[in-house]
């Protein structure tokens, strides 16, 4: 009976744990709404040579979306050199297979011994 209540009690932890970064998003959203409710008075802002008038909290949130913008693009870059040495090291593995021995030749890893 333990072990069904351990992978059941692991299953809801894992079901649960796919839900809160989407809770966390959700939170976030609700912040910045918020956020932008009540600032949303107008600013100058100085682009180079040009003025603009807008209002802070659109400021924020372009300034925000320009941050997860770069966040992604440094993202991709790192997944993709990571699935590179992940390609590596499975050719590596699938080479050392290659060019083991055949497993009846191994030794019994799960012999125990009486003492």
């Amino acid at each position: 009976m333990s072990k069904n209540y351990t992978s059941e009690h692991s299953q809801e932890q894992s079901s649960i744990r796919q839900y809160v970064p989407l809770i966390v998003i959700l939170l976030v959203a609700t912040v910045l709404v918020i956020f932008a409710v009540q600032n949303s008075h107008e600013i100058e802002i100085k682009l180079l040579f040009r003025k603009v008038n807008v209002s802070l909290s659109l400021a924020l949130l372009i300034s925000v979306f320009i941050g997860v913008i770069m966040t992604l693009i440094y993202s991709i870059s790192f997944l993709q050199k990571k699935n590179k040495v992940i390609k590596d090291l499975k050719g590596r593995i699938n080479e050392l297979k290659k060019n083991s021995p055949p497993e009846k030749d191994k030794p019994n890893r799960e012999t125990k011994y009486d003492i």
